[in-house]
């Protein structure tokens, strides 16, 4: 007869064994999927399927589960042995590097010494987030006139964009009869439909040019600056890109009036005229070093909105974390599977099965870049290293570990643990369903919408681009549909990443013997990190306004480490683990395939960054 939960008065419980009490215990594997959502899901995967289009569906799929094994394993660890996961894994076989820090001396192991440099990567991540949340509130409420021109200029330029994705696939003999079939209509109706909105569109952009500051140097090399006003900024990065959107089958001009051409190779930048003929635009500037838009409406939200994330850090504790993140995600993940079984009807951007089953089918996109893109992607979706090494923090703050209570040989003990293991199963592989569906959801809308426009989100521009998936579906609603999600998954992102880093910092301040950590100095550790690390992340923003490279920085630092924590993970699993509660040979075989999933990502993302 199965007894219900009871407390002791040292803490420890007996685990939940029907499953709606198991359910009102989980919680850490929530929190992670607050802080997955944003950077991983809605930044770096959207990417990955614009780039990529669906050839990399499996990836990503195989990006969110084949961590959970790692996830669990560490998790295990921590809440057996009662310890957090950065002083597990300074226990790890390898190098132990000493400094002198004052008249302290740090030492630590290698894998915590990395641990140390990708934090720094970490906080520009986060930098990158809240500078998306900072753009999605400066559209939603523009704090200038510049800016407010500045989001109806971008705003028009996308849908122009999408526009001309809808003539190049009319103009496709392979997708042409589909379209038609769906719409009703004939090719010539069709296309002029198009056509004339695609015009009033670009009518409408010459209403609300933008100034662009150019960095040029003349023929001495002296460097100056010199704006110009213009209505769009079509980049490409060599010559031959040109001459070969300007051969004759081109179906739409290359350049639009007063739309700014650079050539990144010759440096070279012109105005269009509305002809798709390079050589005959007028208006030449040379020796153009780069050309961007200066509107600080996003960086002024970024920082006002880092003033809220330091007051709810220092204010909250991990209950109101878990709710607000659960809230938050739930939300804009309804919103987002919606959108995407809604889009199936649209004859432009609706998914076909055929594109579904080659994304599953392990291909490759061609180019290096897609391939670079995904496996820094691969590094932050589902559990990313941060959120593998943040997992035992949550799990021993929600009281896993002190439920369990300290290891001893007894039956009592070992039911408990086997009790409270399962209860985090439970936990961590529920969240994987909640963020899997929301990764897939948003790689196939990056893949059908932002791939089919040729819209890439980067820079100032990311969630006005990012805005353009919804757009089929929801039309003049989708802007104000998204950018609430936006604000929503990217703050908690934010949010919760800043709360789990300032409680790895606070612990890698004790496991090295920077500083002595007694439970009332962690405490007062972790309200410093609630003001501190916003800080140097809305830093790394307003140095560096490009969120996606940012976060992909950060991804690439993160793949790194993924082989480190699969080794750690077999170490604990094969040296560590009590006898009583080893896995069984199937989950034996996971582990081994997620560890050799991590080493081909950590190797290649190295070797790339090296020497590619």
């Amino acid at each position: 007869m199965t007894t219900e939960p009871k407390e002791h008065s040292e803490g420890i419980r007996e685990a939940p064994t029907k499953i709606p009490k198991i359910l009102r215990n989980i919680g850490p594997g929530m929190i992670l999927a607050g802080s997955i959502v944003g950077s991983g899901e809605l930044i770096a995967t959207t990417r990955t399927g614009a780039e990529a289009h669906f050839d990399f569906l499996w990836l990503i799929i195989l990006g969110c589960i084949i961590k959970v094994f790692a996830q669990i394993e560490l998790g295990r660890y921590a809440i057996t042995n009662g310890k957090t996961t950065l002083a597990a894994l300074n226990e790890v076989p390898g190098p132990m590097i000493q400094i002198e820090l004052g008249r302290r001396k740090m030492r630590a192991n290698w894998i915590i010494w990395y641990w140390i440099v990708m934090f720094v990567s970490i906080l520009g991540q986060q930098g990158g987030i809240v500078g998306g949340v900072g753009q999605a509130m400066a559209i939603s409420v523009p704090l200038t006139d510049e800016g407010k021109n500045y989001i109806e200029n971008r705003s028009l330029s996308t849908f122009v964009k999408m526009g001309e994705s809808k003539l190049r696939q009319l103009e496709d003999p392979a997708t042409r009869e589909f379209i038609l079939k769906e719409m009703g209509m004939n090719f010539f109706t069709a296309k002029e439909t198009i056509s004339r909105q695609v015009e009033e569109n670009k009518t409408a952009r010459q209403q609300v040019s933008i100034q662009y500051h150019l960095s040029l140097t003349d023929e001495n090399g002296t460097a100056f600056e010199e704006t110009i006003k213009a209505v769009n900024l079509v980049s490409k990065k060599s010559t031959k890109d040109w001459e070969k959107a300007d051969s004759s089958d081109a179906p739409i001009p290359v350049l639009a009036l007063n739309e700014i051409g650079y050539d990144e190779e010759t440096k070279i930048l012109k105005i269009g005229n509305g002809v798709s003929v390079w050589k005959d635009l007028p208006v030449n500037h040379e020796n153009v070093q780069s050309a961007e838009v200066r509107i600080h409406d996003a960086k002024i939200w970024a920082v006002i909105l880092t003033a809220l994330a330091i007051f709810l850090l220092v204010w909250g504790k991990f209950s109101f974390i878990q709710r607000f993140s659960v809230f938050l995600v739930a939300s804009f993940t309804l919103v987002t599977i919606a959108n995407l079984f809604a889009l199936q009807s649209d004859p432009y951007y609706g998914v076909k099965m055929e594109e579904f089953i080659k994304g599953l089918s392990f291909g490759f996109p061609e180019g290096n870049k897609p391939l670079i893109t995904a496996l820094a992607t691969f590094g932050i979706i589902g559990v990313g290293a941060s959120e593998l090494l943040a997992y035992p923090y949550w799990c021993l703050e929600k009281g896993y570990g002190k439920f369990v209570g300290k290891r001893d040989e007894s039956e009592q003990w070992i039911r408990r643990a086997k009790g409270w293991m399962k209860v985090m199963h439970w936990d961590a592989w529920g969240a994987m369903v909640v963020y899997t569906f929301c990764t897939i959801a948003f790689y196939l809308l990056g893949a059908g919408v932002l791939g089919r426009s040729n819209l890439i989100p980067e820079k100032s521009e990311m969630i006005q681009t990012l805005s353009a998936m919804y757009q089929p579906v929801f039309g003049n609603l989708a802007q104000n549909i998204f950018l609430f999600g936006a604000f929503a998954v990217l703050f908690s992102t934010f949010y919760v990443a800043i709360a789990a880093q300032g409680r790895l910092v606070v612990d890698v301040a004790k496991v090295t013997g920077a500083a002595d950590m007694n439970e009332s100095a962690r405490q007062r550790g972790l309200k410093w990190t609630g003001v501190i690390l916003p800080i140097l992340s809305v830093l790394c923003y307003l140095f560096y306004s490009s969120p996606v490279a940012l976060v992909l920085i950060s991804g690439t630092m993160q793949a790194i480490m993924l082989p480190m924590i699969g080794f750690a993970v077999l170490y604990f699993r094969y040296k560590k683990s009590d006898s009583r509660l080893l896995p069984g040979k199937l989950w034996d075989f996971f582990l081994w395939l997620s560890f050799a999933g991590f080493l081909v990502v950590g190797i290649y993302q190295t070797y790339a960054k090296l020497f590619q």
